[in-house]
């Protein structure tokens, strides 16, 4: 495994294991995807507050085990930098306002990637989906290029072809003058490793 920690939004066994094994853990809490089908779906975590005291619990459980850092995502603002101060877990805000300890935030998002829903605490820096569109296009046209030149017998040209005669001139040219060894002299060489391996160990 490489890199300095491991994010794992599993269970707190797993969590838990990770840690006693000397395994640095980033984990998450407040709106947790993996877990949303359970949870209520992609909505604001933290709003009430018994909602609010389950995510202090859940970071309470992570610093019990070991981690040190957790992803706060999509939490009120106030409540995550509560959260926050009150933990000496390293807090990494995604949607939970200016107060967490640092911001993160999907390439993909500040990228734009994709072309379809964008969360409302996303923002997006370039239009990468425009470039990934024509480098698609370019990609399909190289492609069917190719195809006609092999119907077409363009491809392969003389000069993509292996050719073998030079090579052939080349082997014929370093092995010039150097002679097989006849039978005789290979029985002589095996008679002659065959006595050596035979001499009687020395007397102890």
């Amino acid at each position: 495994m490489c890199g300095d920690c491991f994010y794992c939004a599993a269970s707190l066994d797993i969590q838990k294991l990770l840690c006693d094994n000397a395994v640095p853990v980033v984990a998450h809490v407040g709106l947790i995807p993996s877990q949303c089908t359970w949870t209520g779906g992609f909505k604001v975590v933290g709003k009430t507050a018994k909602s609010a005291k389950a995510v202090w619990d859940h970071v309470k459980r992570l610093e019990t085990i070991g981690c040190f850092g957790a992803e706060l995502e999509v939490v009120p603002d106030r409540v995550a930098e509560a959260i926050s101060k009150s933990t000496p877990m390293i807090m990494l805000g995604m949607g939970a306002g200016a107060g967490a300890d640092a911001q993160y935030l999907f390439a993909e998002d500040i990228l734009g990637y994709t072309t379809g829903h964008k969360p409302r605490h996303a923002k997006t820096y370039r239009n990468f989906a425009a470039e990934y569109e024509r480098l698609q296009q370019e990609r399909v046209a190289a492609f069917k290029e190719f195809i006609s030149d092999v119907e077409t017998g363009a491809y392969p040209a003389p000069a993509c072809r292996a050719h073998n005669r030079h090579r052939i001139r080349t082997l014929r040219s370093e092995h010039q003058g150097v002679k097989a060894p006849t039978f005789g002299q290979v029985r002589s060489r095996r008679q002659s490793v065959r006595h050596r391996g035979s001499s009687a160990p020395a007397a102890i």
